[in-house]
Order: C-alpha cells, then structure tokens, then sequence
C-alpha cells in the first residue's frame, strides 16, 4: 500500500498562505503548519515512537510499514482518493537532506519521473522542527502526488506524508495539511 501511494502537489497549492496560531503568521508556501491540532473530531493513532497522527473522519485505519500508522479515503469503486502515513525515520533522512532525500528516495524504489515541486527547511509543526517537500511521480499504475514531511523534536523524527491521485489532489490537499499540522511527535 505505502509503495502505491506516494506522491506530489502543484507549487500553487503552497502559495496561500494560512494563518497560524496565536496570531502568528508563518508566511511561507507552507505557512499552514501553524495550523496546530487537529479537531476533536479527528480520533489519532500513535506511531511506535509515540508520535500521533490525527485520523479524519470518514478515513479509515490500514495496515502500513512496521511502526507506522496509516490512513485511507477511499472513492468510487474502492480507488485510494487519499492516503496518510506517518512512520519513525529509519534510514539517513535528516532535516537538513531531506528536500533532496525524499524525492532520491521515491526513485531508488522504482519510481519513474520524479519530480520536486516544492521544499523548505527550518519549519515549525507546534513544538517540533520540520522539513517539507513536495513532489510527483509516477508508479508502474499511475501518477500521485506527495507532500512529506519530516518532524523532528527531542524524542526522535517521523516522517509524516500525504499522497492523492492527481485528480484528486485539490480536493485532498487540505486534509492532508490539516492532519500533518496537527501531528503531534512522540
């Protein structure tokens, strides 16, 4: 599931800026991470290293990577419309390599025109650091967009992300950034 998932999202999707919390204003393309938690209604699952990702409703909870937690919308005849993960780092991904990391990453797994639409550094998700990239790709089946990103606080970095068809990638966008601004680290 993890490996048809991945994907990317158009650069003028990141360019409105979304208010912070406190009346702080991150404006950048991802200025919508200071969005802080997520609704009540949004139930979340933990990861191994005690991070959190929030569910949406209407998602349901699937299978992922060892230590991870997943999410899945689905669409007409069961189509994957969107797909959240969040998974403890393993490998050599960093905050300071990850804009080039993850894309690297998507190819050495057999991904074919992979592209980076978009990344920044030096981030803030609530209490933790953070780095985003946004990227496209395709898989032998199709073509999917990603935003990832990568979390870092005192307890350890997961990697968060969030995929969608292209189709459906405008509609999907803003859950997707509401749920990867209300993860909470472990």
């Amino acid at each position: 599931m993890r490996r048809l998932l991945r994907t990317a999202v158009p650069l003028s999707a990141f360019l409105i800026s979304i208010g912070g919390c406190g009346g702080v204003r991150q404006n950048t393309p991802f200025g919508w991470l200071a969005l802080g938690p997520a609704p009540s209604t949004w139930s979340p699952a933990g990861t191994v290293s005690g991070g959190a990702l929030p569910r949406p409703p209407g998602w349901r909870q699937e299978r992922g990577d060892k230590g991870s937690v997943s999410f899945v919308e689905l669409g007409h005849h069961g189509a994957v419309s969107g797909y959240l993960n969040a998974t403890p780092r393993s490998g050599g991904e960093r905050l300071e390599n990850w804009t080039r990391f993850r894309p690297t990453h998507n190819a050495q797994e057999g991904d074919r025109q992979v592209r980076t639409l978009s990344g920044a550094d030096e981030l803030r998700v609530r209490t933790a650091r953070a780095s985003c990239v946004v990227d496209q790709y395709s898989t032998r089946l199709s073509a999917y967009r990603e935003l990832a990103c990568l979390i870092d606080d005192a307890r350890g970095s997961t990697v968060v992300l969030g995929a969608a068809p292209p189709e459906r990638w405008a509609a999907e966008l803003p859950v997707i950034e509401r749920a990867i601004a209300g993860f909470v680290a472990g």
